[in-house]
């Protein structure tokens, strides 16, 4: 079961679905890394084909639409028993979201959409079915009856998401995107990665253009909405390049995935726990997946 979908770039998103689980794990306060802590350090020019260790204790994209389908079918269940039809929101597609996990690293890519996803660009994105105010507020629970009969406490969607994910364990929920924030933040204090940083960044003002790090470079031309424009696709090209002569994403991910590697000896116990709970989950979904079928 593993995950294509964790940290846009330097945990960006792990941070989000850290503040969302509640898990809480206190970041590490050292900043360089000791002799003794050294790893080895492949060459690196993308990371496709590379899985990080704590990959194996998080839903994958495939799984994780499986997951959401399932929730979704039994909304449109449960609002069909007030006579409601459901046709959900079409979901972000967030694949292609691993091999960026460091910015961007295809030169192609780069010189065609600077910092921003091919697959997001040049995507259509469907409209959704406008939904009366009345049959929302019993999809989410903001009334208590309608037509007379009662709605489930959190609405058709709080009684789904309890039938999918009934049996798990709610605090560990977090925990292996709580290591990776862990993890990355640890791994951008290490003096390996600074190193890499600071040689890129000298590759960078040879042609250039002044940021620190990677993660600079990108946070700052990807805000906007759009296609990238002539400036940004120039940064980006710059950036993949000196990424390989400097064997950045080499250095960062062998950093990273150690000190993760660290985070799954030290809560062995509790992972197994959450690999037990994914796998329950999925059969969760899957039950429900079939039902759904044999019922039309």
């Amino acid at each position: 079961m593993k995950t294509v979908k964790y940290a846009v770039i330097g945990g960006a998103i792990a941070a989000i679905t850290l503040g969302v689980s509640g898990y809480s794990i206190a970041q590490s306060s050292s900043v360089g890394a000791s002799k003794s802590d050294q790893v080895g350090i492949t060459y690196r020019a993308t990371l496709n084909g590379f899985t990080f260790p704590l990959e194996e204790y998080r839903l994958s994209d495939a799984d994780q639409r499986k997951v959401n389908d399932a929730v979704d079918a039994l909304t449109a269940r449960c609002l069909q028993g007030f006579e409601i039809s459901y046709s959900p929101s079409p979901r972000s597609d967030i694949a292609d979201t691993h091999s960026r996990i460091y910015g961007v690293t295809d030169e192609a890519q780069a010189k065609s959409f600077g910092y921003r996803s091919p697959a997001v660009v040049q995507k259509v994105t469907p409209q959704a079915a406008v939904e009366a105010p009345q049959h929302a507020a019993v999809r989410t629970g903001a009334v208590r009856t309608y037509n007379s009969k009662a709605v489930p406490r959190g609405g058709c969607v709080g009684e789904a998401g309890r039938q999918i994910y009934r049996g798990q364990h709610a605090g560990l929920r977090g925990l292996a995107d709580g290591l990776i924030f862990q993890a990355s933040d640890q791994a951008q204090r290490d003096d390996r990665v600074r190193k890499a940083f600071a040689d890129w960044s000298g590759c960078m003002k040879g042609k250039g253009f002044s940021y620190e790090t990677p993660i600079d470079a990108m946070s700052g031309l990807a805000a906007s909405n759009g296609a990238a424009g002539k400036g940004e696709k120039s940064v980006a090209v710059a950036d993949v390049q000196c990424k390989k002569q400097n064997n950045v994403i080499g250095v960062w991910s062998s950093v990273e995935a150690g000190y993760q590697d660290k985070g799954i000896s030290a809560h062995r116990s509790d992972l197994k726990t959450v690999q037990e709970d994914l796998q329950s989950l999925l059969a969760n979904a899957e039950r429900a997946l079939a039902a759904e079928k044999s019922a039309r």
